[in-house]
């Protein structure tokens, strides 16, 4: 089950991968599963 990021995680996960961290660096600070944070930073790519 997909589970969403919240508007207070989004921010965070934007610049984190702004910065070049990994998506698995980003989800352990999110404390959230890599799978949780690869859709919404693929939208960042765009």
């Amino acid at each position: 089950m997909y589970h969403q990021l919240t508007e207070m995680e989004r921010y965070p996960l934007s610049v984190l991968k702004r910065e070049g961290r990994s998506l698995h660096r980003i989800a352990q600070a999110l404390q959230r599963s890599p799978s949780t944070i690869s859709r919404p930073a693929a939208c960042l790519n765009n």
